[in-house]
């Protein structure tokens, strides 16, 4: 476009020379080759800017959408009541409520021909629960442990370790202040080594009272469900 338009001013220069001064030519030319020019700047500004804005704008939206995506929340049975609703798996329900009924009575039936009445074996469960005074004392001293006792240890650490940490205040020392000093190690170590040792005594002193108290398996399981 420029140099259609640069050509016809030279055309137009050319025929004017014939008739006028050369030197009031050039002024005329360029004055309106400014003005052009000028006109041609400011439109390609334009549409430089504008296409800037709506790139801008997309990338803008990209964003947001990226970040921010849109969460929508329904009310929905668990994954077991839906399986529950298909034919084949309430078949297969029915199937193993079949096989317990008929284990019970297979049971039943023995032990009425063997020993004329019915054993339901409730020594077994109550053996199972036997000392369990004494296994809910145990399990109560360690959810204390697990829930106060490392509670209050944590937050002591976290807010005491700030007062290791240097305040500053140039940003010329980035570099200095990403390093920890030796106080504030020292500190993380000593609580870290705290930590580590109470995570052993957890895992050993049940295990060795469970042992030396011989507990059955049901109080076992209680007790080493808790230390999972």
């Amino acid at each position: 476009m420029l140099n259609y338009i640069s050509g016809r001013l030279e055309e137009f220069s050319s025929e004017m020379k014939q008739t006028t001064d050369i030197s009031s030519i050039d002024s005329i030319k360029q004055l309106i080759m400014s003005a052009l020019d000028l006109a041609a700047i400011n439109k390609i500004e334009n549409e430089s800017s504008s296409s800037s804005s709506i790139d801008q704008q997309n990338n803008d939206n990209k964003k947001v959408s990226i970040a921010f995506p849109i969460k929508t929340f329904r009310i929905r049975s668990s994954i077991l009541t839906e399986l529950l609703e298909v034919s084949h798996f309430r078949s297969i329900r029915q199937i193993f409520i079949s096989i317990l009924v008929i284990v019970f009575l297979q049971v039943a039936i023995t032990d009425l021909f063997e020993l004329g009445t019915i054993d339901f074996r409730l020594d077994v469960i109550l053996w199972n629960f036997s000392n369990l005074s004494a296994c809910l004392r145990l399990w109560l001293y360690l959810f204390v442990s697990a829930c106060i006792g490392v509670y209050c240890c944590f937050h002591f650490w976290a807010y005491k370790r700030l007062s290791f940490i240097p305040i500053v205040s140039s940003l010329n020392t980035t570099e200095k202040s990403n390093k920890k000093p030796t106080s504030l190690l020292i500190f993380d170590s000593i609580w870290f080594t705290l930590y580590c040792l109470y995570i052993g005594l957890f895992l050993f002193f049940p295990v060795h009272y469970i042992l030396a108290e011989n507990y059955p398996i049901v109080t076992r399981i209680i007790i080493l469900i808790e230390q999972v």
